[in-house]
């Protein structure tokens, strides 16, 4: 907590500093979500029974200025409701951001809502997404008139000599691309899990690429959502501690969704096989997917009841019920999560300084 502080404290003096150089406004940033997650999953290969209840709040101040340049810097605080050490250790927030019409980029540790890009199940389990809300790299965007683009690299593990730390690092990628009632896009990643200082020997590689198309009906039905998106989930994988040959599982995948003021389904349906071969030796540190994906009968099928209460005014309250299938036994899940994302510019705050001061001063000077 000592050095959260002390990082808070550097932060403001360069803030005062930078007042000095040229033109700047203020900014500020607040992401708050609390997870209730039960899990129901006995007898099935579904996953663990096990229930993910917390809070994370991420709040960020800094500069904006010139044409799309920002600085933030703050501090992550999660806490795991009935953990004994409830609160986990503030991790630091700072990065560097450029936006204009068109392109995007992020440098530094940043939130992971930056991501515009739409993620498969087999990249990013909701579950990691919730204990794992802070990318440590770098992001570059495009959003075109027909779509966008992005791609990112994310260092989750150093190596370190004296410790079990194996290094580890995530490139990731998505696009999407829309004209009237059909679109395309894709996901994709290339994980890569190396030694350890001490232990862990020899390298792993996990590399998707999920392309998928679909067809947009709401636009011509009394509908908010409604789509059909049929998708393609290959895996090239290997562990070279025990060959030098790639694997590659390979599977089909359907999704439907309908919604109307709120209230949704949802159905996913994949026939394929295991897309994890190397779960039972490295499990959720090699595979940040749902862990269901194994499909040891070759089906599975999530199917979801949801209900958006509240999307307005940054807020965000979401309740679902998933009925989960491994092929031959059921799974239930019963979620509801609360996301809030506030900044100076929902409330009409722009606190300019540094040329304004100097302007006023030169005007000074003429008369």
């Amino acid at each position: 907590m000592k050095k959260s502080l002390l990082f808070l404290g550097a932060l403001l003096m360069l803030l005062g500093a930078a007042t000095s150089i040229s033109a700047q406004s203020f900014e500020w940033d607040v992401h708050f979500q609390t997870r209730f997650d039960n899990r129901e999953h006995a007898r099935t290969n579904l996953g663990t029974s096990r229930t993910i209840f917390g809070s994370v709040l991420s709040p960020t101040i800094g500069v904006s200025w010139g044409e799309g340049s920002k600085f933030m810097a703050g501090v992550e605080l999660f806490a795991e409701f009935g953990n004994a050490e409830w609160l986990h250790t503030p991790t630091p927030i700072a990065y560097y951001n450029y936006k204009d019409e068109h392109f995007g980029a992020y440098a530094g540790i940043f939130h992971r809502s930056a991501l515009k890009g739409t993620y498969a199940n087999t990249i990013f389990s909701s579950s990691y997404t919730f204990y794992n809300q802070l990318i440590r790299g770098t992001l570059l965007q495009y959003q075109g008139k027909y779509g966008r683009i992005e791609l990112g690299l994310d260092w989750t593990g150093l190596f370190n000599k004296a410790t079990t730390t194996r290094e580890c690092f995530r490139v990731f990628s998505a696009g999407r691309f829309e004209i009237p009632y059909f679109y395309a896009g894709y996901s994709a990643q290339m994980f890569h899990l190396a030694n350890s200082g001490t232990g862990a020997k020899g390298v792993v590689d996990n590399i998707m690429i999920i392309p998928y198309v679909g067809v947009n009906f709401a636009q011509d039905l009394p509908l908010d959502k409604f789509y059909v998106q049929l998708g393609w989930q290959q895996s090239i994988q290997r562990d070279r501690t025990v060959s030098k040959e790639f694997q590659t599982p390979f599977g089909g995948e359907l999704e439907v969704r309908l919604e109307k003021w709120g209230v949704g389904v949802l159905n996913i349906f994949y026939y394929g096989k295991n897309l994890l071969p190397f779960y039972g030796t490295y499990g959720s540190t090699l595979y940040t997917c749902e862990p269901y994906y194994r499909a040891p009968h070759n089906i599975l099928n999530h199917a979801e009841l949801y209900y958006t209460a509240v999307k307005r005014d940054g807020i965000t309250l979401k309740f679902q019920l998933k009925f989960k299938s491994d092929g031959k036994r059921m799974g239930f899940e019963q979620v509801a999560n609360l996301n809030i994302h506030l900044n100076n510019k929902q409330f009409g705050q722009n606190i300019t300084f540094g040329r304004k001061r100097e302007a006023v001063k030169s005007a000074t000077l003429e008369k």
